[in-house]
């Protein structure tokens, strides 16, 4: 809560929408139908324990322990506690990257620039 300064940390519903601890992702805010909401895409960070079927991993040929993915999640966060939800994604999903900038357009669009990918060959 930015007006009180009280932190609480955001609950994962299943562990199947278990989100990747991540940096360099993109994250906008937006709101359907009277319900703010929060998206996130991609990003750079250990390889997660629980993957999701429909999102991609790439190791870093460096360090297998770290990789790019291209996971969404969505979070209603007009409801208490928000929680993380692996929506249903149509159309092409962006390849696994991070250090990416993603901003809100209108009309619940957005757009996303540039990013870093890995090279799997190494």
């Amino acid at each position: 809560n930015t007006i009180t300064n009280k932190w609480g940390e955001i609950v994962n519903s299943t562990p199947d929408n278990v989100t990747m601890r991540k940096s360099n992702c993109g994250m906008i805010s937006f709101n359907i139908n009277g319900k703010d909401k929060l998206l996130l895409v991609g990003g750079y960070g250990p390889t997660p324990v629980t993957t999701h079927s429909h999102s991609q991993y790439v190791p870093n040929p460096n360090d297998p322990n770290y990789c790019c993915t291209n996971e969404i999640h969505l979070m209603c966060v007009s409801s208490s506690p928000g929680q993380w939800i692996v929506p249903v994604i149509t159309g092409t999903r962006p390849p696994p990257c991070g250090f990416f900038t993603l901003h809100t357009l209108p009309g619940n669009r957005s757009v996303m620039f540039g990013g870093v990918t890995i090279d799997e060959t190494g």
